[in-house]
């Protein structure tokens, strides 16, 4: 969580994982 607060952009990209682990589970 630290890195999303330094780097904005690190939030898009955080999100962007979260979506692709989402997937893989399902």
């Amino acid at each position: 969580m630290s890195r999303v607060a330094k780097k904005p952009v690190d939030l898009g990209k955080v999100e962007l994982n979260v979506q692709s682990e989402s997937v893989t589970v399902k």
